[in-house]
């Protein structure tokens, strides 16, 4: 792998930019298959067992992501990192772009949780998920919607 000093600036905010996307597409994985746990009531028992490892796996990849991307930030703009302002105007599209996918998302899931709240909360119905649980699968809808479009221009980008 190759020093983040030898890097040109525009090379840096892409590797950067791929970094945190990877990052948020882990995260939301991660926060995806936990949180379908209470609606499909999996137990620790037997075959299911086997469900919970891509999720132990998913954090410890999360957890080595998060050290990579704030290890490389040092190298790359400090302005990139913390507020997502990229010099390079490619990263900068692709960045913007992302957060617009997942930004609509969360706009498409906050009005259907709106409208089905009522369906959720009454005592009579029992609800499919929880409140909690939908708050932690919108999370993981915005950042997977962040992270896919992002990974798309840089793939395209690479052919």
């Amino acid at each position: 792998m190759m020093n983040s000093n030898t890097l040109s600036k525009a090379e840096q905010e892409n590797l950067l930019l791929k970094k945190n996307a990877i990052l948020c597409l882990v995260l939301g994985l991660f926060f995806a298959i936990d949180s379908t746990n209470e609606v499909w009531a999996w137990e620790l028992s037997g075959g299911w067992a086997l469900l919970y490892l891509p999720v132990v796996l998913l954090f410890f990849y999360m957890i080595y992501l998060l050290f990579s991307v704030s290890k490389f930030s040092r190298g790359a703009a400090k302005r990139a990192f913390w507020t997502g302002g990229f010099d390079d105007e490619y990263a900068e599209f692709l960045n913007v772009r992302g957060y617009k996918f997942g930004f609509g998302i969360g706009f498409i899931g906050l009005i259907t949780l709106s409208l089905f709240a009522d369906l959720m909360l009454t005592d009579g119905i029992p609800a499919l998920m929880s409140v909690a649980l939908w708050a932690q699968f919108l999370a993981a809808l915005m950042l997977i919607g962040y992270a896919l479009p992002v990974l798309y221009g840089l793939a395209k980008d690479n052919e």
